[in-house]
């Protein structure tokens, strides 16, 4: 029976002794709770803008920001803590929207770059220059010289063109996309 009693005796100190032990208390938040210092530091938002155009982006949720990115721009601004959901027009006036996502105390948001279209010209002429206006979501002008060879990135999208080349002019619409050569002939 000594057996027995040293035995229960030695089961319920061993209860008491862990049960109480400092090192074995912890302390945890619940999956998806952020620590209460956590939740009041400020959050770095990181904007990156490869359009040829300027840009606003908003976001609604803890407090309502309008931040204007300009074109080919990486700005950086301090939000306050919490969830996001941000909307800009991307390329093409294209509304984009979505949920800002954050890793502890940063977040980026980088805009969707614009499809291009890659398009080389040669102008055989060696007297005159050849000129294109294309007018679109973006506008470009670009004059190729006598004998020059130049390459030219755009926006893939239709535009309004305007050539002139040998003292004449053409207005056409102009879908542009992909990679081609063009060669303006010389004039006679």
């Amino acid at each position: 029976m000594n057996k027995i009693r040293y035995l229960i005796i030695s089961l319920v100190l061993m209860l008491l002794v862990t049960s109480w032990s400092p090192s074995l208390v912890t302390t945890g938040w619940a999956a998806g709770e952020a620590a209460p210092a956590a939740a009041s530091t400020p959050i770095t938002l990181t904007i990156t803008n490869p359009l040829p155009k300027a840009t606003t982006v908003t976001l609604t949720g803890a407090k309502p920001y309008t931040i204007n990115v300009p074109q080919g721009a990486t700005i950086t601004k301090t939000i306050d803590p919490g969830k996001y959901k941000y909307s800009y027009l991307g390329c093409l006036n294209k509304a984009k929207k979505g949920n800002l996502k954050t890793k502890g105390t940063t977040a980026a948001l980088k805009i969707a770059p614009c499809k291009m279209a890659m398009w080389t010209f040669f102008n055989a002429d060696k007297s005159q220059p050849y000129t294109l206006r294309l007018n679109g979501w973006v506008d470009y002008f670009v004059t190729v010289g006598p004998g020059q060879v130049l390459r030219f990135s755009f926006v893939a999208d239709t535009y309004q063109a305007t050539e002139k080349a040998c003292g004449d002019t053409y207005d056409h619409p102009w879908k542009v996309k992909g990679k081609k050569a063009w060669i303006v002939y010389a004039c006679k």
